[in-house]
């Protein structure tokens, strides 16, 4: 599997020498772990394996990946536009911002936002996903909120946070303050 994902989240992945046996022992193992799609960023290069089943089932996984990856950033969008107008800032780690790092976001698969807000716009913020969320939010930890789904997209998982754990070493503020704009696309 090592040999697979060594450099695939690059735009030219390394293209190792992998047999249809390898292929068929590490396909499940990639599909499995949700690297189906950095898997086929590699796979899909080599003709020889490309066609094989094993192959085409991570292609199926990575075409599904993007679909996902689509209707995530269409929530995303709602989202940040919701914040924007009520003036909340936030800032999106993990998940989101790492995979726009990717050669392709949709190879860095993501299961919700995280969320950070400046601690004194905390009320507003759970104030906003509590409205956006209707009935479907907080989920039993305060801080978990599920958006519904909307006309371009499936739910959304979000994870708000006011202060960063210990790991992170992090204070807030000089985040806000070095973060990076990103505009998304409509």
């Amino acid at each position: 599997m090592g040999r697979v994902l060594c450099g695939s989240w690059r735009h030219d992945p390394p293209t190792p020498a992998l047999t249809r046996q390898e292929l068929e022992a590490v396909a499940p193992l990639l599909t499995g772990s949700g690297a189906a799609a950095l898997g086929w960023h590699v796979i899909g290069q080599l003709p020889a394996l490309a066609d094989q089943p094993a192959a085409v089932v991570m292609r199926d996984a990575a075409r599904h990946s993007a679909m996902l990856d689509m209707l995530r950033e269409a929530a995303l969008q709602r989202l940040v536009t919701c914040f924007n107008d009520a003036g909340v800032d936030l800032l999106l780690f993990k998940g989101w911002a790492v995979a726009r790092r990717y050669a392709e976001s949709r190879l860095r698969p993501y299961g919700d936002f995280d969320l950070l807000t400046r601690p004194e716009q905390a009320d507003a913020a759970h104030r906003l996903l509590r409205q956006l969320a209707g009935d479907t939010g907080p989920t039993s930890n305060s801080n978990i909120y599920m958006l519904p789904s909307g006309n371009r997209g499936p739910a959304a998982a979000i994870d708000l946070h006011t202060t960063l754990p210990a790991c992170y070493a992090a204070p807030v503020e000089p985040l806000f303050e070095r973060a990076e704009r990103v505009i998304l696309a409509n």
